[in-house]
């Protein structure tokens, strides 16, 4: 599976120019881990600092122009179904979200094949304001992801996309 969906960032990084990645592929350690290679290092060495894996998740989707989450039958899923949830959260993207600011919810996208099936997952649609989409095949697969980047390329291609900093660049419309 993993090879597969490295195949996949691959395949997006050569036809759309992209900086596709697959989370693991952040070679940043946790706060767990941070501690255990201070336990190590030289006094001379810097101390190395941990962030925990929905942190890093949410920077990076943060800084990046569109992301994507992929859910198949062959994969686990268990941390994407939660990284997903806290994500859409953290950008403000559930439908009727008071927040004046959000990352705008066409370059978050969500691809569920059509084997895979959990409630969370499945009513993602109906509680956020996302595109989310479903297919068959790996070829199907491709030609949905492409029309996907060639809509954001449409809709952006005369603007920059700016980034979004969650507690930086949000507030709450009130009444006081």
């Amino acid at each position: 599976m993993e090879e597969a969906l490295r195949d996949f960032c691959k395949e997006l990084r050569h036809r759309h120019n992209c900086r596709a990645f697959i989370a693991t592929d952040i070679d940043i350690p946790t706060h767990q881990q941070a501690k255990e290679q201070n336990e190590d290092r030289s006094e001379d060495e810097p101390a190395i600092k941990g962030m925990d894996p929905l942190a890093q998740s949410v920077a990076f989707a943060a800084h990046s122009d569109a992301v994507l989450f992929l859910f198949t039958s062959g994969g686990l899923t268990t941390g994407v179904g939660a990284e997903t949830g806290g994500i859409l959260g953290e950008f403000h993207l559930r439908r009727g979200n008071p927040a004046t600011t959000h990352k705008p919810g066409q370059r978050v996208a969500v691809y569920v094949d059509e084997n895979f099936g959990t409630a969370t997952i499945d009513e993602l649609p109906k509680g956020y304001d996302i595109q989310y989409n479903q297919f068959e095949s790996k070829a199907d697969l491709h030609t949905s992801v492409r029309r996907w980047f060639d809509n954001l390329s449409r809709e952006t291609r005369d603007t920059n996309l700016p980034v979004f900093v969650p507690g930086q660049t949000y507030s709450y419309e009130t009444s006081e």
